[in-house]
């Protein structure tokens, strides 16, 4: 498998620009933290006479973990030969009252746990 399939993963998941902002200053307030936010929620020092609170890590960390297990679904199939990520394996057909397996070669299932490494990174996708 081919590492293809990570940016095929990240395309076909859609978050929400809210989300993604608070999925960023996770990654911020983890790898270079403290984050601290002024009264709009925008980054600003300790020192700062505008500084109003520190980033909640844990709340964020919360927050996303509540999103992700919101998805419809526990793992993705992700078709090598096409790019194509699915929510299901494909199903055999009827084609002229003959039935036709789906050649499942070259298909393969992502699970949850490395769906949330692809789409926070590995560090982040550890407290989500």
């Amino acid at each position: 498998m081919t590492v293809n399939y990570k940016s095929d993963i990240k395309s076909y998941i859609k978050i929400p620009s809210c989300l993604l902002s608070v999925i960023n200053t996770a990654s911020s307030d983890l790898y270079g933290g403290p984050i601290y936010l002024n009264k709009n929620g925008e980054e600003a020092s300790c020192f700062d006479d505008d500084y109003h609170h520190a980033f909640d890590f844990s709340r964020a960390c919360q927050i996303i973990g509540n999103w992700f297990e919101s998805l419809p679904f526990d793992s993705l199939y992700w078709e090598e030969w096409s790019g194509c990520v699915m929510e299901s394996l494909p199903q055999e057909e009827e084609i002229d009252g003959e039935l036709i397996e789906p050649d499942y070669q070259g298909i393969y299932e992502i699970e949850s746990k490395e769906i949330k490494r692809i789409i926070f990174g590995k560090e982040l996708a550890r407290y989500v």
